[in-house]
């Protein structure tokens, strides 16, 4: 599972450290004072070992957003807490939850200027005026606590809103993407990242991701038939359309997802075609399948050169492909060499992280050659950023720094 900050968390993250040392030169000296600068530390990027013991930065709900870890927590007093990857407290501020309110995930931009909360709850009605789902979308400043902006977003009869817990599925710096659906129902609203104003809502449609001026998403065409589309995200215009499913596009074993910024996993039932499942890599920009599997796969990119993907349905398996060709490079498990397939983790940077029967380990995710047979006592790895490795264990969010 790939995290959106890493480019910008590379920038971040890279500390600098300068100091002078002068002396106080008399009126009369025409001398420059001494000076020194230490060079500039980077963080390892890609990490390959990490420290085992990790710092406490959050719990679930969480969200990455620049350099840090945004966590929420709704009980008595809600509220969201910073931390720094470094385990360093940064913020700690309230948030406003009516009562009984259905509160999203929290969705950090990569950047760092903004957490964003979307909450669901009833408005009650008076008099001849009945109640209705309300949607309000907040944007916070992770680093000052200040409200940014509020977004209220009611249900009518064009727009109805599923009773459930609403998802920001995307955001940049012009468009928040949210969603939500419950059985039939689904919707999808888009609003300005600037200032939370509403720019269009799609009733029926359920969106999986941004990707650049793309929403992603699917929609029912008929009956139980349903299709991938993509949207434009400045006003919801259809740009495309891509296959067919019986039913939802899901599976237990391949969640439709974004795989890095220019492809999106979809797996399912491909219409007409009974008892099968297959799972497509679609290109954002025009819907055409890029990549098609037969089975459940899950996969990732490492915001490179290279996808990885990986089934654990009916067999493990696990193969790497070229991201622009996507030729298939190499496959595992390979009988021959008496090569197991390992369970896929992550990918970054050139690594797929992955779990065999030994433990955590790396594989080189152009070749799939084994670069680390073990990454130490390290138990978890969920997700890979430069200088750290994420991990997250019962609810709760460590950051492992990386030491090579």
């Amino acid at each position: 599972m790939r995290v959106r900050a890493a480019a910008v968390l590379a920038a971040s993250l890279l500390v600098t450290s300068c100091s002078s040392e002068q002396e106080q030169p008399s009126p009369q000296s025409t001398e420059q004072p001494p000076v020194t600068t230490k060079p500039a530390t980077q963080l390892v990027n890609p990490p390959r070992q990490f420290e085992p013991k990790g710092e406490r930065v959050g719990t679930t709900p969480f969200t990455l957003t620049g350099d840090a870890v945004a966590s929420v927590d709704t009980g008595e007093r809600p509220k969201i807490r910073v931390f720094g990857l470094d385990g360093e407290p940064r913020k700690e501020f309230p948030i406003e939850v009516p009562q009984k309110a259905k509160v999203s995930a929290p969705y950090g931009l990569e950047d760092g200027s903004l957490v964003l909360l979307a909450v669901a709850h009833t408005v009650k009605g008076t008099g001849t005026s009945q109640d209705h789902m309300r949607y309000t979308v907040i944007a916070y400043n992770p680093k000052t606590g200040a409200k940014a902006w509020e977004s209220p977003i009611d249900a009518s009869d064009a727009l109805l809103l599923p009773d459930n817990t609403p998802r920001i599925v995307g955001a940049d710096r012009n468009t928040v993407v949210v969603e939500a659906d419950l059985l039939k129902v689904s919707a999808t609203v888009a609003l300005s990242t600037v200032d939370g104003t509403p720019k269009w809502n799609k009733p029926g449609f359920t969106a999986i991701g941004l990707a650049g001026d793309i929403v992603v998403g699917h929609h029912v065409t008929k009956g139980i038939t349903t299709e991938a589309v993509g949207l434009a995200a400045g006003d919801g215009a259809q740009r495309w359309t891509g296959p067919k499913f019986d039913g939802e596009p899901r599976h237990p074993f391949s969640r439709t997802r974004m795989v890095g910024d220019r492809l999106a996993s979809f797996a399912g039932t491909p219409a007409g075609e009974l008892a099968k499942t297959t799972t497509y890599l679609l290109d954002t920009a025009t819907g055409q399948p890029r990549l098609t599997l037969d089975g459940p796969w899950s996969c990732d990119s490492d915001d490179e050169n290279a996808v990885v993907c990986g089934r654990s349905f009916y067999g493990q398996y696990m193969a790497g492909f070229d991201a622009t060709s996507m030729s298939k490079r190499w496959e595992l498990p390979d009988k021959a060499a008496k090569r197991e397939a390992p369970t896929l983790n992550t990918a970054h940077k050139g690594v797929a992280y992955v779990t065999s029967s030994h433990g955590l380990m790396t594989l080189d995710a152009r070749t799939g050659k084994d670069l680390d047979p073990t990454l130490g006592e390290l138990d978890d790895l969920d997700y890979v950023v430069p200088g750290y490795g994420i991990s997250v264990v019962r609810d709760t969010v460590w950051a492992h720094r990386a030491v090579r």
